[in-house]
């Protein structure tokens, strides 16, 4: 499809994303400009299913988008956090962390609430429709569009139907090429069209990203546990030495998340993340809350943690970058939404100027330049030390050194900085380490499966793409290896014979194309409307 093709669809403004950041940009352009029209795409069967979050924010987090008007009806209903503490874990027991032993930058300042990520996301959807947005889910965008001076034009969506080999089946659509003057990504860590515009614009050439892999299940307490509003952030065993840590967030007495975040740059070839979540639910202080209780869902997706360094260009021709798709984590607070929520606001002012002044398919350099200069740029600045800390120096000793730092830091020190330059998957070791492998049972893991509520035919093509660039044997050995433990679904089978690769079994979480050491995998968008549900978790 080329730019002036008389079937494709026409807008000011392209969305790819229904998280908080590309919803936030829709509603702030229509209240900046009603006039403009505004498309978004959600891969999802729904507005939500493929958002997962702890997820704590500020109360305020809503102000960026609250400033113009009224919404029309009220926000998801949140727990407000009442009780915030830090616990360092053994093998066996806990040990609370007192508050004063915290460097004021790592204490809450604000007043915080804890909400569903995906119910903020069907409410941001019905505000958007009701302001005009054309919204529609189960739409994946298959590879952007280029006009004949190689600005991003559009994108075309994936084909439906299509039998297993790619060939049209009964039920076969074609995909649909969308136009428009700026296309904004908003698909969340490891997008694969984020993918495709950042390396032909070398967005974030000598700046690797890294990334985590966390794990949430939602748990209903028939005996109740935590009081309503309490939250426990854990540090320790079972990472040890890795860098991560735990979570239990309790939404009442009886409705409790509870959540492991593993960092990703991890060396050992068998490690299994799943695992390690396996073995957090096991210690004595989980265990015992978790006893006669059921767990309602399971999910598992990446983070960007490469922070400040690994901020490559936001804005490229014809569009930009908003939230995670950016890599505007706040490493120091964790926390995605705000900063996703004021980047798809600021994206949407500088659209709409643009639009003003009549442009299309320029570099939007307002954005870029507000990223960097304003709030979001000076909280990441901020907490740029966390990522090199913990690289170089791993779990336990990187947390008591960034604790020093940030207390040198109220009176006017600090300490020498670190650098990462190796990517999360230079750093696996070739050979097995000395640390034993630790396994998790395949009923534990298909019970999780079930409960993420994963929907994928088997009849539609493979989405997890190999390359066809040349690998040794040994080295397709050794990349089997590794994405047989480290994905949680256990897609990549060991086998002797084949790569088996069991795609219904995706959970969208893309730590395989993250940690695949050959960088042979590439994670596409399967089917529209494919893949996990995450509704209600």
């Amino acid at each position: 499809m080329n730019e002036t093709d008389d079937a494709a669809l026409r807008y000011d403004i392209l969305i790819i994303g229904g998280g908080p950041a590309g919803l936030s940009a829709a509603i702030h352009v229509k209240q900046l400009a009603p006039e403009l029209s505004v498309c978004l795409l959600e891969k999802g069967a729904a507005i939500g299913a493929h958002q997962l979050s702890g997820a704590i924010v500020p109360d305020d987090y809503l102000a960026p988008l609250q400033a113009l008007g009224h919404f029309f009806s009220p926000p998801p209903a949140a727990t407000v956090v009442t009780d915030s503490l830090w616990h360092w874990y053994s093998a066996h027991r806990q040990f609370r962390l007192p508050d004063w032993i915290l460097p004021p930058a790592f204490r809450r300042k604000k007043k915080q609430s804890l909400i569903q990520l995906s119910s903020l996301c069907q409410w941001l959807g019905e505000e958007a429709m009701q302001l005009g947005v054309d919204l529609f889910t189960a739409q994946a965008a298959a590879h952007a569009l280029y006009d004949d001076n190689g600005v991003v034009c559009g994108v075309m969506t994936g084909d439906m139907g299509c039998n297993e080999d790619g060939t049209p089946g009964p039920q076969y659509m074609s995909g649909i090429a969308i136009h428009a003057a700026y296309t904004l990504l908003a698909e969340g860590a490891k997008g694969s069209l984020s993918r495709e515009i950042a390396e032909k614009f070398h967005s974030h050439a000598g700046k690797p990203q890294h990334y985590a892999l966390g794990f949430k299940e939602r748990w209903h307490l028939s005996q109740g546990g935590l009081k309503a509003g309490q939250v426990i952030h854990s540090m320790g065993w079972p990472l040890n030495r890795h860098a991560g840590g735990g979570f239990l967030y309790a939404f009442s007495e009886h409705e409790l998340a509870v959540g492991l975040i593993l960092q990703l740059d991890y060396r050992e070839p068998d490690l299994d993340p799943f695992a390690l979540f396996q073995q957090f639910k096991a210690h004595p202080a989980i265990a015992t809350l978790l006893q006669d209780a059921e767990c309602q869902g399971f999910g598992a997706r990446t983070l960007n943690e490469g922070g400040w360094q690994a901020l490559g260009q936001r804005a490229f021709p014809g569009g930009a970058f908003v939230g995670c798709a950016a890599g505007l984590l706040d490493l120091l607070k964790q926390q995605g939404i705000p900063h996703a929520i004021q980047s798809g606001v600021l994206a949407a002012k500088a659209c709409v100027n643009a639009r003003g002044r009549g442009e299309s398919g320029t570099v939007l350099h307002e954005y870029d330049l507000a990223v960097k200069q304003g709030p979001i740029g000076q909280a990441l600045r901020e907490a740029s030390p966390i990522k090199p800390a913990l690289a170089n120096l791993g779990g336990i000793v990187g947390t008591f050194w960034l604790a020093a730092h940030y207390w040198l830091k109220t009176v006017g020190g600090c300490l020498p900085q670190f650098g990462v330059k190796l990517a999360d998957h230079e750093n696996l070791l070739t050979v097995s380490s000395s640390v034993k492998a630790v396994f998790a049972a395949e009923t534990a893991r298909d019970q999780a499966l079930y409960l993420a509520r994963i929907k994928h035919p088997e009849t539609q093509p493979l989405h997890l793409q190999i390359s066809d660039k040349p690998i040794s044997p040994q080295e397709l050995e050794y990349s089997r290896r590794v994405l047989s433990h480290c994905c949680p679904g256990k897609v990549y089978a060991e086998d002797d014979a084949v790569f088996a690769i069991r795609a219904n079994r995706c959970l969208h979480c893309k730590c395989c194309e993250i940690k695949d050491p050959a960088q042979q995998i590439h994670w596409t968008p399967p089917e529209s409307g494919s893949g996990p549900s995450y509704l209600g978790l």
